[in-house]
């Protein structure tokens, strides 16, 4: 079924089989200045078929408006990602979730090798090493919050390897899971944005706050 747009030259194509026992229901959508009209068929079990206008059908090529749509997918032009730094921001959050289970996994094997001999800051300042490596990759690839924490951890793992006590060692840790939660973010007028990037720094404060535990569980050996 075809309905001529008389605003743009353009068809609007319908998707799916005509079932044996359906209706056809009325369909106003203002466009412009005017009104647009066609119908929806709405079939026994209360399902309605969707319309795609021209090639915006999200599973036809570009321009050519043939084939039929998936209701479930957003039109191109319509989509919150287009446009915005939403993939990347996600792409950075997996990524840290990724290296926060490294890390604390690392910092979990502290008391084994404390067991065998190795004194602890220096097992910890190791493992806040590693994460600095990682945190300046991040920060290399584009992440603001690698790159606000990075200057952070890296302090904490050199004043660990200088500190004269294990209870210094741990107030080092708590300073710095302090300064990381007050890391002030970009504004964005994007809100997925700046949903993502409060998430990341809340994943950063997560992997120190157990680095914090495991340091502290080592100390009480």
């Amino acid at each position: 079924m075809e309905q001529a747009d008389p605003v743009e030259t353009g068809v609007w194509k319908f998707s799916g089989r005509r079932p044996a026992s359906s209706v056809f229901l009325a369909l106003e959508v203002p466009v412009g200045a005017g009104l647009t009209s066609g119908a929806l068929e709405q079939g026994t079990d209360g399902s309605i078929t969707i319309a795609a206008y021209g090639g915006d059908s999200p599973n036809a090529k570009a321009g050519s408006g043939s084939d039929p749509i998936s209701p479930n997918l957003p039109a191109p032009g319509n989509n919150a990602d287009n446009g915005s730094g939403a993939p990347q921001e996600r792409a950075i959050l997996q990524r840290l979730l990724n290296t926060k289970a490294r890390i604390v996994a690392e910092s979990e094997r502290c008391k084994t090798k404390i067991l065998r001999g190795l004194e602890p800051l220096r097992c910890f300042a190791d493992v806040l090493a590693r994460y600095e490596a990682r945190l300046a990759r991040e920060a290399g690839r584009g992440s603001s919050v690698a790159k606000s924490a990075l200057p952070i951890v890296r302090q904490m793992a050199r004043d660990i390897r200088r500190a004269n006590s294990s209870a210094q060692g741990l107030e080092i840790v708590r300073r710095g899971i302090g300064k990381v939660q007050r890391i002030r973010l970009v504004r964005s007028q994007d809100a997925v944005v700046a949903k993502l990037q409060q998430q990341q720094r809340g994943v950063l404060v997560e992997t120190l706050q157990a680095v914090e535990i495991n340091l502290a569980k080592a100390i009480a050996i």
